[in-house]
């Protein structure tokens, strides 16, 4: 309605550059965006090769934008992956916060409310917890940074390595840029 579509039903693009669109935005979601500078680079350099200098334009205006989002989403000191998780207990309830770090940018947080019986468990033993359930159905950064530290957390992240199939470090008690997190 506002004109501002580039759907295929609209006739606008084509269904195979809306495709290169939609997995343009799947990798900046995953972290990935400075391939997606360099695709669009590269498409930019055949675009003007090919005279196309308003496709080139509208492209250069892509990638500056991309370079204006990394720049303020670039976290100075995290790691290339890492979640930093924190967790607070009140009696019978618990919210446990994931903070999101893909090649050194933040890419949110999410909080998670967790049902507590009248025993809760040792802050400790609820992110171990909730690590163990919420890693099980996806794989773990290379990094974990934790504000209580788990029971036997080298099995942990021997656990989470196995299943994520790289290496992770679990972290608590960190200093420096690390414990602004």
């Amino acid at each position: 309605q506002i004109g501002r579509c580039s759907a295929p039903c609209v006739g606008l693009i084509s269904p195979a550059d809306y495709a290169v669109d939609v997995r343009h935005v799947q990798m900046f979601l995953q972290g990935r965006s400075s391939a997606v500078i360099d695709e669009l680079a590269a498409l930019m350099q055949c675009a003007s090769d090919a005279l196309e200098f308003e496709r080139a334009a509208r492209l250069r205006d892509q990638i500056q934008a991309l370079r204006t989002i990394q720049s303020e989403h670039y976290v100075q000191g995290a790691s290339a992956d890492m979640d930093v998780l924190a967790c607070r207990i009140n009696g019978e309830s618990a919210c446990v916060s994931v903070l999101f770090f893909r090649n050194g940018m933040a890419l949110g947080s999410r909080d998670f409310f967790p049902r507590l019986g009248v025993d809760a468990p040792a802050p400790g033993a609820l992110l171990a917890q909730f690590i163990a359930q919420y890693y099980a159905e996806r794989a773990a950064p290379a990094e974990l940074i934790l504000e209580h530290a788990p029971e036997q957390p080298e099995l942990l992240a021997q656990a989470l390595a196995e299943h994520a199939g790289h290496e992770v470090h679990i972290k608590t008690q960190v200093r420096g840029d690390r414990a602004r997190f």
